[in-house]
Order: C-alpha cells, then sequence, then structure tokens
C-alpha cells in the first residue's frame, strides 16, 4: 500500500521478475493489435502520445471555427482497481483468439495480492496497478467508452448537430487522457467533454 495525496492508500501490484518478462511479451504482440483500433481521442498510455496532446487537442476543438466554449474534466476513479474482469476479457475475445493467451491475462487479472504478512488476497476485479501489462487492458477497457462518445459524435452531421445546438441541446466530444501529476503509479484517468453553449 502507497499513500496518496488525499490520505487515503492505494494498493500497488508489483509482480514478479518471470511474471513482467510475458507481460512484456504480451504487450509487444497484443499492443499493435488495439492501436490500430484506439479512439484519435484516447492519449492516456499510448505510445507517442501524452497529456499534452490531449490539452492541444482540446484547445484545438474550442479555437475557431469549432469555437466549443466549454471544457469539463472528469476522473474515473479508481480506474485500474475497478475494471471488471468478465468484462474486459469479453473485449479482448472480440480481437484475440489464442485462447492460450485470454488464460494467461485471466491468470495475471486473478493472481491476488500477497499482503505484508503473508497472506493472499483475492482480486474479483481490477488490473493490477503497477504491472507492465494494466495500462493497455485499462485503455481495452476504456476503448469502449470512447467508441460510444465516438459514434454519438458520428451520427449526426454538422448540420444536424448546429440544429441540435439551436434547440439548446449540448453537443460534445471527449477527449480521454492519463493524469500521472509526475507520480508513475497514479491511475487517475480524466476526460475533456468538450460542449459549445
Amino acid at each position: 500500500m502507497i499513500p496518496k495525496r488525499s490520505g487515503k492508500l492505494r494498493s500497488l501490484g508489483i509482480p514478479t521478475v518471470r511474471d513482467r518478462i510475458v507481460q512484456m511479451a504480451l504487450k509487444l504482440v497484443l499492443e499493435p493489435i488495439y492501436e490500430a483500433d484506439f479512439c484519435p481521442t484516447s492519449h492516456g498510455f499510448r505510445p507517442g502520445r501524452r497529456t499534452q496532446d490531449a490539452i492541444e487537442q482540446a484547445r484545438f476543438f474550442i479555437n475557431p471555427p469549432r469555437s466549443y466554449e466549454w471544457v469539463i474534466e472528469g476522473d474515473v476513479e479508481n480506474c485500474f482497481g475497478s475494471i471488471h474482469h468478465g468484462l474486459l476479457l469479453a473485449e479482448l475475445r472480440s480481437r484475440v483468439t489464442d485462447k492460450r493467451v485470454l488464460g494467461l491475462i485471466k491468470q495475471f487479472l486473478g493472481a491476488g495480492i500477497l499482503r505484508e504478512h503473508g497472506s493472499l488476497a483475492a482480486t474479483p476485479s481490477g488490473t493490477p496497478q503497477g504491472a507492465i501489462l494494466s495500462p493497455l487492458l485499462s485503455n481495452v477497457a476504456l476503448s469502449v467508452l470512447d467508441r460510444h462518445f465516438e459514434a454519438a459524435w458520428r451520427a449526426h452531421t454538422w448540420q444536424q448537430r448546429a440544429r441540435h445546438r439551436a434547440q439548446g441541446h449540448p453537443s460534445y466530444r471527449m477527449v480521454r487522457y492519463a493524469d500521472l501529476c509526475g507520480h508513475p503509479h497514479k491511475s487517475a484517468y480524466a476526460e475533456f467533454l468538450v460542449m459549445p453553449s
């Protein structure tokens, strides 16, 4: 357990060296597969992307001719710790057919946490914070949210969105990023929900 700024404690999962090697091999195989599908507005824990890129994208939306007026920042509380194993594995099965790979990931997710006193705590949900594979797995889980917002945006033409706004309804884009705040183990994911008035 490591302390957070709020005074609460966060569990940090540190895999063995053997597990790290296997997880890195899995990441090297899986990352290119999923990178091809991730939404362009997703910046968290992705190669060649960073928080500053998300800020630039929000800046792009607020400047003319787009002229969005509001930026609302949100946080996915306990992002790594609250990922549902069944839903994540279902999402992985949609792209990965090798049962050995899926079995390895399932084993990592359900491995449990060895406490200070030697007892093993079950991990019914979440992906271990501090594990090499966890950032990619969290992106796979959150990509469902990205696709939902992207599909809602693409479902309307520019004229339909303008008409929608004229009726007092919001039109929005979501930009997702990982807010590390200089701490390598902070797992806060936040979204920009950008809305014109």
